[in-house]
């Protein structure tokens, strides 16, 4: 869910439900919580709009990756070497799904190293190592020549690349470091104050050391770094997001001169609404835009707001 100003999003002005029955159901953990609001005190419950999910996940992912922006994936990485971002057990994403429709693509690469991108998140977790079981299995099957890691942000083998304009430190996991290729697998949401999760993400937290997230995360008290707004949106005027800036400019840091290639979606429990793949900006920015018509509303100022993100794992961590 992403709430702005009103002035901010007319143009997705929304009249705001009001239930009569004031029980008010929110998703918790993997539950759900009660909560009963007298009619007075409830100014409008707020869920996402109603979207069609696509069928069969599968093949769309190939359709997309089938007719990219940009080159197709399976000619850049023809005896390259090649680092593939999954990301972590905390986002709600089909992960076999993704992992196997790219697997076939990366058959002609040199090498291909798999890192699952848990930022700051929680490394020794079974659903971690239920990833990597994915890896491995969708790698075997298509015979690649490959190595797999979940980056911890606490290892001590890391590389520092330099420092970004607003003076933090890009130190990287060693293993993700000058590959010719680099492929994002990302799930797209509002993010209160990155813009929007995105594959940016996948570098910055995802590959970096905790010292790089926490100068990276300082930026998050700046009201500019808020939600709606990401130097890849295609409205100039909401470009200006400092912390989802410094990400973009940490990751060209870390990519150089090698081609970073996404494949993005945005998914509703796990099921696929929408779908694209390619060059990182055009992909990232078409994803905006899915987003915005899916979740951003204006809605009237009001005393209080009470916030589920959707339940776990979304509500895993609180900051």
């Amino acid at each position: 869910m992403c709430i702005r100003p009103k002035p901010f999003l007319d143009r997705l002005t929304t009249r705001v439900a009001r239930p009569r029955d004031m029980r008010v159901k929110l998703t918790y953990g993997d539950g759900k919580i009660e909560l009963e609001i007298p009619d007075k005190n409830l100014a409008g419950v707020i869920t996402p709009r109603q979207t069609k999910t696509i069928p069969n996940t599968q093949a769309e992912l190939e359709r997309v990756l089938h007719n990219p922006h940009g080159p197709h994936l399976e000619e850049i990485v023809k005896s390259k070497s090649v680092c593939v971002l999954v990301e972590d057990h905390t986002r709600d994403e089909p992960h076999w799904e993704l992992i196997s429709a790219v697997a076939p693509l990366l058959r002609h690469a040199n090498m291909v190293q798999f890192i699952i991108t848990t930022g700051s998140h929680v490394v020794d977790h079974p659903l971690n190592h239920e990833i990597v079981a994915m890896i491995r299995r969708a790698a075997e099957e298509n015979g690649l020549k490959y190595r797999v890691k979940i980056h911890d942000c606490y290892d001590s083998d890391m590389v520092n690349l330099g420092t970004t304009s607003r003076g933090t430190p890009v130190i990287v996991e060693r293993d993700a470091v000058g590959h010719d290729v680099y492929v994002a697998m990302a799930d797209m949401k509002a993010h209160y104050f990155a813009g929007y999760s995105n594959a940016l993400k996948d570098f910055l937290p995802g590959i970096c050391a905790f010292e790089t997230i926490e100068a990276n995360h300082a930026m998050a008290v700046d009201p500019r770094s808020t939600f709606g707004v990401h130097p890849y949106h295609p409205d100039p005027q909401r470009r200006n997001n400092p912390l989802a800036d410094d990400m973009r400019e940490a990751t060209e840091i870390i990519t150089r001169d090698a081609q970073v290639f996404a494949l993005s979606v945005v998914t509703a429990s796990k099921k696929l609404v929408w779908a694209d793949a390619g060059a990182l900006e055009p992909v990232t920015a078409r994803g905006i835009e899915v987003l915005d018509e899916i979740a951003a509303f204006t809605v009237e100022a009001t005393p209080r707001i009470v916030v589920s993100p959707g339940g776990y794992p979304q509500d895993k961590s609180l900051y």
